[in-house]
């Protein structure tokens, strides 16, 4: 009981200040290329900031990509489901309107394949599913006080057969402010 009442008491303190600071809610939507296959999509995600500082953070994370070869199509697409925290660092820069973060993203991922002819039947497909996790920062600009502006680069790792796979993945995209702001910058 000794050791479990001190943990009590912390998540009573932060909890209470998360709710003293809650209300950042946030809604974005990106363009990301990812390296690799596939790899151009979109970035759909929402963030509810526990204070000026740390956000929770949902994503979702559609990539596609073609190519043919001779009469041979290969379609490849891709569906990350991630969640994790965001940590902005604001003052870090001279101007204030630039915002720093880093985010650690935790998820799965469900990808799939399929080679067909071009006018003709569908020769082979196959899916699979795996966990993943996405490591990288960026910065976002203020351009008024409910939207943003978000570029950002993170390591994307995922485990499909058997085998790791890292790629790098890069954004950018705008962000609006559904409730209070968070880390608004100051004159």
């Amino acid at each position: 009981m000794r050791k479990v009442l001190p943990v009590i008491c912390a998540v009573l303190l932060f909890s209470s200040m998360a709710l003293a600071q809650g209300g950042l809610l946030d809604t974005s939507f990106a363009y990301s290329h990812k390296t690799g296959a596939p790899g151009n999509g979109f970035i759909a995600g929402a963030e509810f900031g526990l204070n000026n500082f740390v956000r929770v953070v949902g994503e979702f994370d559609p990539y596609w990509s073609g190519s043919n070869v001779a009469s041979i199509r290969t379609s490849s697409n891709e569906q990350d489901f991630m969640f994790g925290g965001r940590f902005h660092i604001p003052k870090a820069f001279r101007n204030p309107r630039l915002i720093p973060y880093g985010q650690l993203l935790y998820g799965v991922v469900h990808q799939g394949t399929k080679t067909k002819t071009i006018n003709g039947p569908e020769l082979a497909s196959d899916s699979a599913s795996t966990w993943a996790w996405d490591f990288g920062g960026g910065v976002e600009y203020h351009l008024r006080p409910k939207w943003r502006l978000r570029g950002g680069v993170s390591l994307f790792k995922t485990h499909f057969t058997d085998a790791s796979q890292t790629n790098a993945k890069f954004n950018v995209g705008i962000i609006y402010c559904l409730a209070r702001c968070g880390a608004i910058p100051t004159r």
